[in-house]
């Protein structure tokens, strides 16, 4: 999902598109359909499409778009599975790059679901993100789900909570030291006590998160600032590129907890640490 996000940089026009019952643009060759058989009350059946639910199809399926994509080198569009983003840098250019892909799509016999389509955008929503011209942010609607969450009560309620807060972890500063109090419950042989420094952990996240954090698109021809942090728990990093008025806006954050071994280094050692895993 980064290396996609990061050829959004210098976009300004979006569209998402959609396909209709994606897996079933993939046709199963005819010796192979006998391996695909099920049995109902009304006889036996072969697919002769690409079924949901098989374990390979998601791969299958991305390998055949990302395949159509390259054959017609295209490089204003790319997906995530049977989500297509199209991206451009004016509207007029827009349109045309939009022409294209219908194009494709009419020759490779692949259908688009219209209602899912949303088109020539400057604001977007597309997979948990939500993309404008070089910033991307939380998902709102996921976002919403975070912030209506309570504390947790049991082991796996943690594991959702976290699973929630995880997919935006390059949003949320520090968020190796944040989690650290919550960590501690996941391990085996540890009886669940939700203590109030759980609490305020577990309040913190949710606190970044709901503000609405914003990041820059990581763009190749500005200049990178690294900067970064060491505690006896965690190490992290920021990554930064000036605007156009040399202000410094985050592209990404990144930490993680300290291996054991690790919390026996001297605190240079840590900040060293910490450099080297930026």
């Amino acid at each position: 999902m980064d290396s996609l996000l990061d050829k959004l940089a210098k976009a300004k026009i979006f569209s998402s598109l959609d396909l209709a019952s994606g897996y079933w643009h993939v046709p199963i060759h005819p010796k192979d359909t006998e391996k695909l058989a099920f049995c109902t009350n009304f006889g036996l059946y072969e697919w002769c499409r690409l079924p949901f639910g098989i374990k390979v199809a998601p791969a299958i399926f991305n390998r055949l778009i990302r395949r159509i994509l390259t054959k017609y080198k295209i490089d204003f569009a790319c997906n995530y599975f049977d989500d297509i983003i199209v991206y451009s840098s004016s509207e007029l250019e827009h349109w045309k790059h939009l022409k294209t892909i219908f194009e494709i799509c009419e020759k490779e016999n692949i259908t688009l679901k219209l209602s899912k389509c949303v088109f020539a955008q400057t604001k977007i929503c597309f997979l948990d993100y939500e993309i404008e011209q070089d910033k991307v942010s939380p998902n709102n609607a996921n976002i919403e789900t975070i912030k209506k969450l309570q504390p947790p009560t049991n082991v796996k309620e943690l594991q959702r909570f976290l699973g929630s807060v995880n997919v935006y972890n390059k949003f949320i500063p520090q968020y190796a030291k944040l989690r650290y109090p919550l960590n501690q419950l996941l391990k085996k042989d540890v009886k669940f006590n939700w203590t109030n420094e759980c609490q305020d952990a577990f309040d913190k996240l949710k606190e970044t998160l709901t503000t609405k954090p914003v990041l820059n698109l990581y763009n190749p021809d500005v200049t990178c600032h690294v900067f970064v942090d060491a505690s006896q728990k965690s190490v992290g990093a920021v990554l930064k590129q000036p605007d156009a008025s040399d202000i410094l806006h985050p592209i990404a954050y990144h930490s993680r907890t300290l291996r054991d071994y690790e919390k026996n280094y001297a605190i240079t050692e840590l900040e060293c640490l910490a450099i080297v895993d930026a």
